[in-house]
């Protein structure tokens, strides 16, 4: 039997639409939907596939179940049963205003951030984490592919 319940990409598109029309359900009320929706999954399949299907969507290590894998757990953002995707995302990307008014260089790179700020860069897969900063740490996401795709579609 599978980890999760999704048969298909269908599956994938109905729980982002079920998240997307219950914004404020938490993550124990969007898997109570999809269960009722969905029968014969148990509920750690169901938790799975929201996983997954977050995942996929926000192109973000968002999970419900926790991993122990150190590396995981540093870079994953935790959904609890008792809170809503918004919620979750609020809580975690807090926006910080800035004051600096340095000038830098044309051509801004890994090298320079180091040199020129301080900081120390640690590669990410979460494309939400990108350009996030913790104390002198500062969150590279690695796929530069999918950001220049994401920068010409929005123009």
């Amino acid at each position: 039997m599978a980890d999760h319940s999704i048969q298909g990409y269908q599956d994938i598109l109905s729980i982002i639409d079920t998240i997307l029309t219950n914004p404020t359900a938490s993550f124990t009320e969007i898997r109570e939907i999809i269960i009722k929706n969905t029968p014969g999954f148990t509920a750690v399949q169901v938790s799975t596939s929201i996983e997954l299907a977050v995942r996929l969507w926000l192109i973000s290590y968002i999970r419900n179940r926790m991993p122990v894998n150190q590396l995981q757990l540093e870079t994953t953002i935790p959904w609890p049963d008792t809170l809503s995707l918004n919620s979750v995302l609020q809580q975690h990307y807090v926006r910080r205003t800035s004051h600096a008014s340095a000038k830098y260089p044309e051509h801004l790179n890994v090298y320079n951030i180091g040199k020129m700020a301080g900081f120390r860069v640690k590669w990410t897969g979460s494309k939400t984490d990108h350009l996030s900063i913790e104390g002198s740490l500062v969150y590279i996401y690695y796929n530069v592919t999918v950001l220049r795709r994401m920068r010409s579609v929005s123009k």
